[in-house]
Formats: structure tokens, sequence, C-alpha cells
């Protein structure tokens, strides 16, 4: 699930359900931590 929402954003795909482009925000809690250290390396 980590790589999934790092492509999501990294690509800047629209989240269906903002209408603007993926943030680490937009990832549910349980994996937004291991999101952003991904996002960081």
């Amino acid at each position: 699930m980590v790589k999934f929402y790092v492509e999501k954003i990294r690509n800047g795909t629209i989240n269906q359900n903002t209408g603007v482009a993926w943030t680490v925000e937009d990832v549910p809690k349980p994996w937004r931590s291991k999101v952003e250290k991904e996002l960081n390396k």
C-alpha cells in the first residue's frame, strides 16, 4: 500500500474525493508515516 500511495503523490494523480492531486494528508493514518518516510528518501 505504501508504494501505491507514493506513486499517486509523485505522479500528481487527482484524488477523486478532493478533486486535487494526492497529498500525504489524503493517505489513511495507518499508512501516513510510512508513506512520508518513503517520500523523504
